[in-house]
């Protein structure tokens, strides 16, 4: 998901390798092989943030007046009886 991210690609959720995550979760993947498949995938990461358009810093204005209008549609909708 992170190289997703970095490359412009947003947050996938549905994941196409849902069934070699759940293995992975269940024990059924060799440590070794999970470890070597990490490292070479942290540093596909590394390359792909190194060249990505993402801000290095957040901007926490934007984060506050997003997070403001989340609660204000939430407690409206919460008020109506629709939540």
């Amino acid at each position: 998901m992170a190289q997703e991210i970095g490359r412009g690609e947003g947050i996938i959720v549905r994941r196409e390798d849902a069934k070699e995550l759940l293995d992975i979760r269940h024990g059924k993947v060799n440590l070794d092989a999970l470890i070597e498949m990490a490292d070479f995938e942290i540093t596909k990461m590394d390359e792909i943030f190194d060249n990505s358009s993402l801000p290095d810093k957040i901007n926490l204005e934007l984060v506050n007046e997003l997070l403001v209008k989340i609660r204000r549609s939430f407690y409206i909708l919460e008020s109506k009886g629709a939540i």
